[in-house]
């Protein structure tokens, strides 16, 4: 069950794409918490597993996900590409 006393906020967009806005200004990490399943933050193409994980961030570029094996995976990593 999710915590909601917690300073975690996220957004789904659909099934398979979560955004994370970071709220607060100066912060350099945010908890994230991800819906259950494999998933890989756009930016930087890391994985992570379903559940609350702590990544950086920061206010202008919140961490934004797509689920593993989704039929948007390849277009959405293809579009974040650095």
């Amino acid at each position: 069950s999710r915590d909601w006393s917690s300073d975690v906020c996220s957004s789904d967009l659909g099934e398979d794409l979560l955004v994370a806005p970071v709220l607060k200004p100066g912060v350099d990490q945010w908890e994230v918490y991800l819906p259950k399943g494999n998933w890989i933050r756009l930016t930087d193409r890391k994985e992570y597993e379903g559940g609350l994980s702590t990544v950086n961030a920061e206010i202008g570029n919140p961490p934004a996900f797509v689920r593993k094996g989704s039929k948007h995976e390849a277009e959405l990593l293809a579009a974040f590409q650095e």
